[in-house]
Order: structure tokens, then sequence, then C-alpha cells
């Protein structure tokens, strides 16, 4: 093969590498061949807190308690399921609340399931009263 040949082969391979690193790019690829939840983990990972946040700031009761989410861990299990745990600071206490997520790259299902929004409230207001 010519020298000329290679390099034309090794341009269009970095090219293709280039736009696939681009976001949009990235999501189809992602799609087309699910094998970048790596990505998909650190999306979540700077969505959620944010996310999160903003419902604890629209629920009365929990917005009472002044939560402020510092963080979700994000762990991939399978196909476009997460979990989660999301680490929210109430008074002087950190409190863990699990979290399960559904993600496909473009829309984020999340949940917290009652019981744990019930024992967080609980704790929560404990933590409130101690200050």
């Amino acid at each position: 093969m010519r020298t000329s040949i290679k390099v034309g082969i090794a341009v269009a391979v970095l090219l293709v590498i280039a736009i696939l690193s681009w976001g949009p790019a990235t999501r189809l690829a992602c799609k087309v061949a699910p094998m970048c939840y790596g990505l998909y983990t650190s999306d979540l990972q700077a969505q959620l807190p944010g996310e999160i946040q903003a419902q604890f700031d629209a629920n009365p009761l929990l917005h009472a308690l002044d939560p402020h989410v510092k963080t979700v861990e994000v762990v991939h299990e399978a196909q476009n399921k997460y979990r989660g745990k999301a680490s929210v600071e109430v008074g002087n206490q950190t409190i863990d609340l699990p979290v399960s997520i559904a993600y496909d790259g473009d829309k984020i299902d999340w949940q917290i399931s009652q019981a744990d929004l019930a024992k967080f409230a609980l704790a929560g207001a404990a933590a409130k009263l101690s200050r």
C-alpha cells in the first residue's frame, strides 16, 4: 500500500473517533452499540443532584428541612438501568438515599421510594431539631 493511502486511512479513522467523541454523535453511537455506559454514568452523576434538589425544593414538606443534595453516586446495573446513592445534607448530618434510575442517553427517570423518603424526612427533622 502506498504511503498516501495509509495516511488517508489513518486520517479517516481519527476523524471518525473525533466525531464519535462529540455529544449527540456519541449518544447515537451508544444507542446503536451500547458499550459506553461509563459516559452515561458520568452524565447522571452530573445531572441528578440538580434534578433531585429541584424536587426537594418543590415539595413544601421536604423543603422545610432545607436539604442540600451534595452528590449522587451512580452504578450501571444492566442495559439502561442504574442504581445510585444520593448524599443529602440536612442540618449537620448527611443522609444517603438509594435512587433507582433508568437512562437511555436522553431521558432520565429516577425514583426514591416512599419508604426511603419517609425515613429521610424523620432523620432530617431529627437533625434539624438537634441543631
